[in-house]
């Protein structure tokens, strides 16, 4: 976003297309076989949506976004530390971690203190669009944290 990339645009189209193959296969692995412990099977498919909503919120914004807004350094920052959010959650999906999840509910939080009350009135027009299209992940992150630990425990 911040080179206004117009290559990005259809590099991240032919990646939603792949996304959307893979996650249409994953989702009907599920539903013909099941996971092999019955009772997280609901968990697995929901977290799958959950990842594939948040995949396209970027698919959605990213045209948009490289055509006609103008967006400050300081939203694009903010919109690497969402991406980073997302970073976090994968790690703490392949190494369960209670005080990692914990971090995370916590920085989603201030993110979206930072976003909404702290730098509400410094921001343009275009860059509340973008955060707040994007600040949609940190709920979809919350999501997923929250099927992390049902399948946990």
């Amino acid at each position: 976003m911040r080179k206004k990339d117009k290559g990005l645009v259809e590099a991240i189209d032919v990646q939603h297309a792949t996304i959307m193959k893979f996650t249409n296969y994953a989702l009907r692995l599920l539903n013909k076989f099941g996971y092999e412990d019955a009772d997280k099977t609901t968990f697995y498919f929901s977290m799958i949506n959950y990842l594939n909503r948040s995949e396209r919120i970027p698919k959605n914004i990213t045209g948009y976004v490289i055509e006609r807004l103008k967006l400050s350094k300081k939203a694009c920052d903010i919109v690497g530390e969402i991406f980073q959010e997302l970073k976090d959650y994968y790690d703490a999906f392949y190494k369960y971690d209670l005080k990692k999840i914990s971090e995370i509910t916590i920085k989603r939080d201030m993110l979206k203190v930072k976003i909404f009350r702290q730098e509400y009135n410094n921001l343009s027009k275009d860059d509340i669009f973008v955060l707040s299209c994007f600040s949609n992940i940190l709920d979809e992150i919350m999501g997923l944290c929250e099927l992390r630990m049902a399948i946990e425990h």
